[in-house]
C-alpha cells in the first residue's frame, strides 16, 4: 500500500514537470543597414555590438567606411563600439561607448536603415 501511494505520489509529480517552461525560439533574423558616426566622421574598421535587452541575440557587426549591413534578430538592444584599443583611442572613441548603456538602446524590427552617432 505504501509503495502505491509513493509510485502515485512520484507519477503525479513527474507529470507535473513535463508541463515544461516554454521557453520560446526567437524570431527569425531580419535584415538591417545603417551607418556609424562619430560627429560628421564615419568610423571604419571597428565593430558595432548589440546587446539584446529582452528577447534577441547578440551581434558584432562589421563597421565597414562608416556603414554596417548585417541580420539580426529583432529585439531591443543597447549597443557600443569594440576594437582595437589603439584604434579606439586614435579615433577619439569615449571610454562610455566601450560598453552598453541603458542610455543608448535601439529596437530592430527589420528592413530599416539605422544611424549611431558616438558622440
Amino acid at each position: 500500500m505504501r509503495f502505491t501511494l509513493l509510485l502515485s505520489v512520484l507519477l503525479l509529480f513527474v507529470t507535473g514537470c513535463q508541463q515544461s517552461l516554454d521557453l520560446g525560439t526567437n524570431p527569425e533574423p531580419v535584415d538591417i543597414t545603417g551607418s556609424v558616426k562619430k560627429g560628421d566622421t564615419p568610423l571604419t574598421g571597428m565593430r558595432l555590438n548589440l546587446q539584446p535587452l529582452d528577447a534577441g541575440l547578440p551581434a558584432a557587426i562589421d563597421i565597414k567606411e562608416g556603414k554596417i549591413s548585417a541580420k539580426v534578430t529583432p529585439g531591443n538592444y543597447t549597443w557600443y563600439i569594440s576594437g582595437d584599443e589603439k584604434e579606439l583611442a586614435s579615433k577619439g572613441i569615449p571610454e562610455s561607448f566601450h560598453a552598453g548603456s541603458m542610455e543608448r538602446t535601439v529596437e530592430i524590427k527589420g528592413g530599416e536603415t539605422l544611424d549611431f552617432k558616438v558622440d
